[in-house]
């Protein structure tokens, strides 16, 4: 995969755009240039909704790999505070390279470990 886009309001004050990808198991998915983790636009969520773009690295089945050769980003229009973008990498999942910290690359990035 070159690059994904996934979790996008497509049009200013436009419907809700909601993703999820899942990777467990032996399942690797490389992605060779950039992901943008959702795209939101201002909006009235009471009425449209709020974005969501999860990935989610061993939740649905311990292991699973993603690796990413390029930036993970999230744009953001300041009016929208409720939408999010959420990395959960759990149960052996790998998330990589991890160069940089990559949680610090996007506003909303979360990596969860499972709970004690």
């Amino acid at each position: 995969m070159n690059s994904i886009d996934m979790g996008n309001r497509n049009a200013a004050y436009g419907t809700a755009g909601l993703a999820t990808n899942n990777v467990g198991g032996t399942g690797i998915l490389n992605v060779n240039s950039s992901w943008q983790l959702g795209n939101f636009l201002a909006a009235d969520v009471s009425t449209n909704g709020n974005c969501a773009a999860v990935l989610n690295i061993g939740t649905v089945s311990p292991g699973g790999t993603v690796n990413v050769y390029g930036n993970i980003t999230t744009t953001r229009d300041p009016a929208d505070t409720t939408s999010v973008a959420e990395i959960h990498v759990v149960n052996t999942g790998s998330l990589l390279p991890e160069r940089n910290g990559w949680a610090a690359e996007y506003p909303g990035a979360q990596r969860r470990q499972p709970d004690a």
